[in-house]
């Protein structure tokens, strides 16, 4: 993803700081294709954003992590990272994990019920307010 943006800022920067000579060096560019071009290229650039913004990726990892524990393809799920380094996001995902141990099933208990105290504490307020810790303090 991040070739891709560096790929794009090349490319912008050529004709950005290029300016005429950038025009007269390309065969049949005129400014209104350029335009149009450069346009269409936003466009894209914004709708790329937009669907990384929507797919929650926190989310994503986590369910992908526990998946991989229930599947017995891991031995090892790092609950300190999962709870601690994650969005409220991961919460749901991480409520499914059974472990082999009660002490360890009361000590993931704890701590998503600690996140979403935290979670209810940050909603309550409209300076900390996101739609992450709303949804995680329901």
């Amino acid at each position: 993803m991040d070739l891709l943006y560096g790929f794009f800022l090349a490319v912008q920067s050529a004709a950005l700081f290029g300016g005429a000579e950038y025009l007269s060096r390309v065969p049949g560019l005129s400014y209104a294709e350029y335009a149009r071009s450069g346009f269409f290229q936003l466009v894209f650039v914004a709708c790329l954003n937009l669907a990384l913004n929507a797919c929650n990726v926190d989310r994503v990892v986590a369910e992908y992590n526990v998946a991989l524990y229930q599947r017995q393809e891991t031995a090892l799920l790092d609950m300190d990272y999962m709870v601690n380094s994650l969005s409220y996001d991961a919460l749901d995902a991480l409520e499914k994990v059974t472990f082999p141990r009660r002490a360890q099933n009361a000590k993931m208990e704890y701590a998503i019920r600690a996140c979403r105290a935290r979670a209810a504490e940050e909603a309550s307020h409209w300076q900390t307010w996101s739609l992450s810790a709303w949804l995680a303090s329901k």
